[in-house]
């Protein structure tokens, strides 16, 4: 038997912290998930496009499978040798450029970008980092220091000395419109004068973080060339 909304939303408040904020003022009662739909406690279908990150939708037949095979047979860390573990990289690493040759597993996001930018920090042996206006990069003490969308926001500890801030490369609401000449290359010139600055300073920059869709930004897809360049 279903809920009333009014009981779990009582329920929820005195079991989970405040922080956790929820969507609409009449909040959604979801009771399932399949392919790229959701369907709440009415039987109304929903067209997700905001559940965070589902790459390959919900429920998927085969990935269902394939986990529960697995979770059967061994589920374990990298502190082991076992066969799939390495079958996995294989095929992982033959999806990218073969100067990406080594796989670092973690179980989140917000591990791995604090992860990549530990490894800049320490080759570059600098601190300072260029990420994209508005984004988000993780709930890490040390990437919400680098994500615009939180430290500029309510609540927010403001812009750190070592985070240099690039326009996002929005062509419909940015300051150079896509209706302009040359709208792209003024996005990229804005990058490279940032970047020129903090070597005028005697500084090196350790890394650009940046989504090649910028989520919070506003799922905006970056220009043909815009990283290249």
């Amino acid at each position: 038997k279903n809920e009333k909304v009014e009981d779990l939303i009582l329920k929820r408040n005195s079991l989970l912290s405040k922080s956790f904020s929820i969507s609409y003022k009449k909040p959604l009662h979801m009771l399932e998930a399949k392919n790229q739909y959701f369907y709440d406690d009415k039987g109304r279908e929903y067209l997700d496009c905001v559940n965070n990150i589902s790459h390959v939708g919900h429920s998927h037949p085969k990935i269902h499978t394939a986990m529960i095979e697995q979770n059967l047979k061994l589920n374990t860390n990298t502190r082991y040798l076992y066969k799939i573990m390495n079958e996995y990289s294989e095929k992982l690493l033959s999806k990218f450029p073969k100067k990406l040759d080594t796989v670092f597993f973690v179980c989140t996001g917000s591990e791995a970008n604090d992860l990549a930018y530990r490894i800049a920090k320490n080759y570059t042996n600098s601190k300072d980092v260029l990420v994209m206006d508005n984004a988000y990069h993780g709930h890490t003490n040390t990437l919400i220091n680098l994500s615009p969308y939180k430290f500029k926001s309510k609540g927010g500890l403001g812009k750190k000395n070592y985070v240099h801030i690039a326009a996002m490369p929005d062509g419909l609401r940015g300051k150079w419109k896509s209706s302009e000449k040359n709208w792209v290359k003024k996005y990229i010139y804005q990058v490279k004068s940032t970047v020129e600055e903090i070597y005028k300073n005697n500084k090196t920059l350790s890394c650009f973080f940046v989504e090649s869709i910028l989520g919070c930004g506003g799922q905006i897809v970056l220009p043909p060339k815009y990283l290249k360049e």
